[in-house]
């Protein structure tokens, strides 16, 4: 009776490592337990060593599989704890990324709206754009139709004579413009050179120049 009630000490040490109290394993092994401990309780009183307590009971021994076990078990309850934390945090995200989008989709009647009036205003401005080059064609159609029935209603009233002499060039004109260039020309030479002569040619010069009487040259 004593080693099964170290068994079953054992087995719900495994049993909360796993589960929380509420299980139904857990629970079954705490009836178990229960039930047991007072047939324990009367066989160590019968006993030469006397009444032994629970508290005085030995501890339960794990085996090293069971260790194993038990601590593989922890490992992989805190992983569980992680990841359903991590489970969480991604839960809250797409619940704000849902409500991203649904408050998108409230927005889609309007944005449509939108969409609709300036497809019209487009389509207006089309209209108008085709109307104005139309009655830009048949106004340039209108004017060539016209220069073409006045091209047509031209009459020659007069033929054209061929001149007697030639217009151009006038020989007499060019000579005579060529005469008054060189005279002009001749004439400009001359007062050119007299203005740059710094030299007495006369007696009047001198005095002229030095303001005083010549005696003799």
């Amino acid at each position: 009776l004593v080693t099964q009630l170290r068994n079953l000490k054992r087995d719900l040490a495994i049993a909360q490592s796993k589960y929380k109290e509420t299980h139904p394993d857990v629970v079954d092994l705490k009836k178990k337990i229960a039930d047991l401990e007072p047939k324990v309780k009367d066989l160590m009183g019968r006993t030469q060593e006397g009444r032994v307590s629970e508290q005085n009971l030995p501890p339960p021994t794990l085996d090293p599989e069971t260790q194993r076990l038990l601590t593989q078990y922890n490992e992989q309850y805190h992983a569980a704890v992680l990841e359903a934390k991590r489970l969480r945090e991604e839960e809250k995200e797409l619940k704000q990324q849902i409500t991203l989008y649904q408050r998108r989709i409230e927005d889609t009647p309007r944005r449509e709206q939108e969409l609709t009036l300036l497809t019209r205003d487009y389509e207006l401005l089309k209209t108008n754009y085709q109307s104005l080059m139309d009655k830009k064609i048949q106004s340039q159609m209108a004017e060539n139709l016209e220069r073409k029935q006045q091209g047509e209603q031209f009459k020659i009233l007069d033929p054209a004579r061929l001149p007697e002499k030639p217009i151009k060039p006038d020989r007499n004109k060019i000579l005579l413009i060529g005469c008054v260039i060189g005279l002009a020309a001749g004439l400009g030479l001359v007062w050119f050179r007299e203005s740059m002569d710094r030299s007495f040619h006369t007696v009047s010069d001198i005095e002229g120049y030095l303001e005083i009487p010549v005696l003799a040259t």
